[in-house]
């Protein structure tokens, strides 16, 4: 499988990147810079990518609050934005501009 080529997480692309650059002869900390992180961390992922290969690389679960709503529900959500069933309209907001500023 092509990883850099169909990207499903654009963490695992950078730590990739990151690895091909050391491969390529760039110094520690200059990797560390470019990738985005700093040098421990780069090294951390050095030592997964050593043992398990790009698939080491991936982000993994995450641990915290769950999903307020199912795959479903977020499906069903998806297709009423699209329709224009839920538009700022809809929902009452004038202009159809939907902004954090008060």
């Amino acid at each position: 499988m092509n990883w850099a080529a169909k990207p499903r997480d654009g963490a695992v692309v950078r730590r990739l990147l990151g690895i091909a650059m050391l491969l390529n002869g760039w110094s520690r900390g200059e990797t560390a810079r470019a990738s985005g992180m700093d040098r421990q961390t780069r090294c951390d992922w050095v030592n997964r990518y050593n043992v398990s290969d790009v698939a080491g690389l991936d982000t993994g679960k995450r641990f915290g609050r769950p999903r307020a709503m199912s795959d479903a529900q977020m499906a069903e959500l998806k297709a009423l934005v699209i329709k224009g069933v839920l538009s700022p309209f809809a929902l009452g907001l004038a202009g159809g501009v939907v902004s954090g500023r008060t």
